[in-house]
């Protein structure tokens, strides 16, 4: 029964109740200015009493209807194009204040009762209108001798939203394709004004951005998306949403918004059929509307009568309201009238075998559908369950009057207590289907509804539960609906026991049966076959699917067999197939995807993967691509978690083109030349994996991480120069960039480098760099490729010759002819220097550097050399040679030394190699080569004679050697200086302080006597520290002897090394 409470505060679609909205009922019952007398009410005319308490609580239901669907609850901004709200819906609540002539329920009451009541007497209806005392009510009475069944029918139908509902699909964005591919970050825009949106993105209309609709794109448009005239063409003003009663020649269009419309109460609504040469289905996809702007209850009911015969009946229980609002419905052959009469009761709470038509309240996986209700009676037994033969069917009944149905506890009683009284309905299924059962109980506050369905229900040895489920209960408002899904098999009979959780949960209830489509490609055998990939995103539902597997099925990847889902077929064309898969599910369970190779019948499982399920989102989108095999047959379930995780679902898949030198044989040939650079952009999306698991390549090297790794090939041709090779993969967390460089052929390839670049979570991968000698005439091929299979992407690439130093090896040895000599150079081209068995003097077998030759003149060299910009890791390495380059000589390994000092022999031939430890420790250096003079006494024959009391100043800088190998027997042997005096029989002391210097050193006094050919040594006095300073002993001196002193220290690579020197007689 249809009342206009029924369509109170409805925005768009249909709503069941509301406590508040009864409350509100039940005090305007309370209050009523006719105080319950019916006949005084209609006696009053357009009394303003009455009609204020009932204010606007009665009109013709597709008025109202309409009314509340183009008026919004909160109005957008009246500035936006094509989604205007017309002034005079802003204007009105969303009760319709302002429809004056029925603003009086009574006058309403009087000009629909009369004349129905006079039909009525002529068509045998039975109005006992019983006056209480006190003012009591008077009743309305079902004739219970009528007999005739009133069929109520409210037609579904697609409607036209109004254009304003098109403001959630305007995002910012430089094209409709770029938006619709990142939703997630696009700005609304809902005004349509470009100022909405950041510098450089423009307001773009008709995206699929705002969930309710899926524009289709059409491939005329530069950027995407439908036309926007052709959509706007449809927009046509109209006092109705309804598509069949919307009459195109009285409407005008309004390509602007509501704005264009001028008639009193109009909107302006899109998708009509008004421009014949555009229809809806050209730009937007009808399968995927919101179902808040899919369907609605006709606003014009249609009435079928078996006869000639008149019943008014009371509906005992509306489908939102409370019991306390009493709905009468007067019906005829003609016409219908559904009003409130606040001071009417029913005598009964009971309507048997009576027909209405009621739309049940579902969720989103619920068929809309409008049946008729049919109420029974006389099924509290199993034995008695009434058959429900023909789906879709809409049931009503009570279960007050039940009574237990079962005794023991040992029975099965699928969930159901002993205590639970209800009633019995049998469903005989034909064919294999998924059904779908809605039961609500309008119970308040007594406990929870209970669903059981069963097999062999009235045999208790062969009673099998099917499942059990039950719905809460509220002290305010009616126990929830409750929903349960299951798999009917063909050939057998299931059946339903509609109860309460204890003897006390009963009353009226309303049982909605339903089947939902089975899709086309449920089973392997039907799966859809793609051919060729459709550009546009393929939409549908899992709902309706059954399971795929039973226990008994092997290699499924499937972790719960009563999953369910549709299928796809794809045949191979050797290329790359990325899917990206995502079900419209909300907190139900993970989606799935599984990839089957093999036949229908023997199906073998390929691969398996999941997105993610979210409690406030919709699930995440599965991403996957696979190398899809000329020829291979690939077998793709698109499925849920569960049985319950089912829905609506989008699936695009696309087919990468292949790179031009996706194979070895395919390489991308380049020649390098000196100094220059070779460079190219380009992708591995759609690259194929390049060896199998067999492979030698594989089995026998290092440079494979994963033999399913994919990536393109370049082929280039050594100079035998140094060669620097970059690889750059812009993959993000798919894994590591895979640098690999082979020789010798296609046919055998032999890998001799395999350098990675990391990967970045959080940004592109760093650069793969691999240096190498690129020997003359030798080719190689180089691999870009992913550690991983999903490693793919845009790369830029680059291969670097250098050019070779002139100096690169010891015959090409730069002669340095004099000194000071400075020189900044850089060994990045240098090749290697050595063989396995050369002497390396400290360097590596690979290090590389470049060589310096000078000629010894019998002083000291002091040699700085630095390499600031090493890789980390590294070091620099100086080594000193002496000999021929044919035969080297190691003369000192200096290491990582920035500066050292050595004594150059006269007429000695001496080499310099500039070099890292290692081939990777390379680049720019400075070097600095000079010579210092010797001091005067450098040698015992130049001695400075001394007299006591003697103070003398001199500097160490440039000693050379004094003694070698072990000629001497006193000090250390230290390059020094000399001095010299004669003993006269007393005693002297002698006395050596050096200049405080950053650096710890030692120094030494060495007193010698004899002659400067035969020295004999007489003592030795020994220093230490930053300002090393040494005293002697007294010595007691031989009268005509002369002694030798030799002042020497430990570092000779200073530039200066200043010192003063002391001899005093002591007593």
């Amino acid at each position: 029964t249809i009342s206009s409470s029924t369509f109170e505060n409805l925005p768009i679609g249909i709503h069941f109740g509301h406590q508040q909205r009864t409350q509100e009922i039940a005090q305007q019952q309370s209050n009523a200015a006719c105080n319950g007398d019916v006949e005084e009410c209609l006696s009053q005319g357009e009394s303003s009493s009455y009609a204020n308490s009932q204010e606007n609580t009665l009109a013709e239901a597709h008025q109202v209807y309409d009314a509340e669907l183009v008026q919004p609850e909160q109005p957008r901004n009246p500035q936006v194009v094509v989604n205007l709200h017309s002034p005079q819906y802003e204007a009105t609540s969303s009760k319709m204040r302002g429809r004056r002539w029925y603003e009086n329920k009574c006058f309403v009451a009087w000009i629909i009762l009369v004349p129905l009541i006079i039909a009525g007497g002529i068509a045998g209806v039975v109005v006992s209108l019983n006056k209480k005392n006190g003012g009591s009510s008077p009743t309305v009475i079902n004739d219970p001798t009528a007999g005739n069944q009133v069929n109520i029918t409210n037609a579904f139908t697609l409607i036209m939203p109004p254009t304003y509902a098109l403001a959630d699909t305007y995002y910012c964005g430089l094209s409709w394709n770029a938006v619709n591919e990142d939703c997630s970050s696009a700005t609304p825009c809902p005004s349509g004004s470009n100022s909405e949106c950041p510098v450089f993105e423009d307001c773009i209309p008709f995206t699929n951005c705002g969930k309710d609709f899926v524009f289709l794109s059409d491939s005329t448009v530069q950027g995407g998306g439908p036309d926007v005239d052709d959509v706007k063409s449809t927009f046509y003003c109209g006092a109705t949403m309804d598509s069949d009663n919307f009459d195109c020649d009285e409407s005008t269009p309004c390509p602007n918004g509501p704005s264009d419309c001028t008639k009193e109460n109009e909107g302006c609504f899109a998708f009509t059929r008004c421009n014949a040469e555009v229809p809806p289905e050209s730009f937007i996809n009808t399968t995927f509307v919101s179902e808040e702007f899919l369907y609605h209850t006709s606003s014009s009911p249609t009435f079928t009568q078996e006869d000639t015969t008149t019943t008014m009946m009371t509906n005992t229980v509306s489908n939102s309201a409370d019991l306390t609002d009493s709905v009468a419905t007067i019906t005829s052959s003609s016409a219908t009238t559904s009003f409130e009469m606040d001071s009417i009761t029913t005598t009964s709470t009971t309507v048997t075998d009576t027909t209405t038509t009621t739309t049940f309240a579902s969720n989103n996986n619920s068929p809309n559908t409008s049946l008729q209700s049919v109420r029974d009676s006389g099924h509290d037994f199993c034995e008695n369950a009434i058959a429900v033969r023909e789906l879709p069917s809409i049931r009503t009944g009570t279960t007050t009057t039940a009574t237990s149905d079962f005794e023991s506890s040992l029975e099965e009683t699928c969930g159901a207590s002993l205590e639970s009284r209800g009633v019995w309905y049998t469903f005989p299924s034909l064919d294999r289907r998924v059904v779908r059962i809605e039961y609500q109980l309008f119970a308040t506050g007594i406990g929870k509804s209970s669903l059981s369905v069963f097999t062999d229900a009235c045999n208790e040895g062969l009673r099998s539960c099917i499942g059990n489920a039950q719905a809460e209960s509220h002290y305010y408002s009616f126990n929830d609906l409750l929903i349960y899904e299951f798999l009917a098999e063909s050939d057998v009979d299931y059946y339903f026991f509609l109860a309460g959780e204890n003897t006390a949960t009963v009353g009226e209830y309303q049982l909605n049966i339903t089947e939902h489509p089975i899709p086309s490609n449920d089973v392997c055998e039907s799966a859809i076959e793609l051919k060729k990939f459709p550009s546009s995103i393929m939409s549908g539902s899992l709902v309706g699917a059954t399971p795929d597997f039973d226990g008994a099925d092997a290699q499924t990847c499937v972790s719960n067999i009563d999953t369910r889902g549709v299928w796809y077929k794809v045949e191979g064309r050797g290329a790359v197939i990325k899917l990206e898969y995502q079900l419209k599910t909300v907190g139900l369970g993970n989606s799935k995807v599984v990839i089957f190779k093999g036949l229908c019948d023997n199906l073998v499982c390929w691969n398996s993967i999941e997105g993610e399920d979210h409690y406030y989102n919709e699930n995440d989108v599965v991403s996957y691509e696979f190398l899809a095999g000329n020829g291979e047959i690939f077998w793709i379930l698109l499925s849920g978690e569960h049985w319950y995780t089912v829905g609506q679902y989008d699936l695009k898949m696309r087919e990468h083109a292949v790179p031009e030198n996706d194979s070895c044989d395919e390489a991308i040939s380049f020649q390098a030349a000196s100094n220059q650079q070779y460079s190219d952009k380009s992708t591995t999306v759609g690259a194929t994996p390049d060896f199998d698991e067999s492979s030698s390549v594989v089995l026998s090297s290092s440079c494979i991480a994963n033999w399913y790794s994919r990536g393109v090939w370049y082929r280039f041709e050594g100079n035998g120069a140094i060669v620097r090779i970059e690889y750059q993969l812009n993959s993000v967390a798919g894994g590591d960039s895979d640098l690999s460089v082979f020789t010798g052929d296609c046919t055998n390839p032999t890998c001799i480098a395999n350098v990675k670049g990391a990967d970045g979570y959080y940004g592109v991968n760093e650069v793969a760099v691999h240096d190498m000698v690129a020997e003359r005439g030798e080719s190689y091929y180089i691999l870009l490729a992913g550690e991983l299979f999903t490693a793919a992407g845009e790369y830029s690439f680059s291969v670097t010759e250098y050019e070779i130093p002139q100096n690169d090896d010891c015959k090409n040895a730069s002669v340095i002819e004099s000194f000071p000599f400075s020189q900044r150079g850089t060994t990045i081209g240098a090749t290697p220097d050595f063989d396995l068995f050369d002497d390396r003097c400290g360097g590596g077998l690979d290090s590389r550097g470049i060589w310096y030759m000078f000629t010894g003149n019998d002083k000291v060299t002091t040699v700085s050399f630095s390499m600031p910009n090493l890789a980390y890791g590294t070091s620099s390495q100086l080594s000193l040679f002496s000999g021929s380059c044919n035969k080297l000589k190691c003369e000192a390994d200096f290491g990582g030394l920035d500066k050292v000092s050595f004594h150059a022999a006269n007429g000695v031939n001496y080499w310099l190699l500039l070099s890292g430890t290692e081939f990777w420790a390379y680049g720019d250096f400075d070097l600095h080569v000079s010579q210092f003079e010797p001091p005067s006494n450098d040698s015992c024959e130049s001695s400075i004679p001394m007299t006591a009391p003697f103070a003398g100043n001199n500097d160490l800088t440039g000693a050379t050697p004094d003694f070698g190998g072990d000629d001497t027997t006193c000090g250390n042997g230290w390059s020094g200086a000399w001095y010299s005096f004669t003993g006269d029989g007393k005693a002297y002391m002698l006395s050596l302080n050096t200049v405080v210097t950053d650096y710890y050193f030692q120094c030494e006094i060495n007193i010698f006597r004899g002659s400067c050919d035969e020295l004999t040594c007489v003592s030795t006095f020994l220093g230490s520290g930053s300002n090393a300073a040494v005293s002697s002993d007294p010595l007691l001196t031989t009268s005509g002897v002369k002694y030798w002193v030799h002042i020497a220290a430990n570092v000779v690579s200073y530039d200066s090394l200043p010192f003063q020197i002391s001899l005093v007689q002591v007593e």
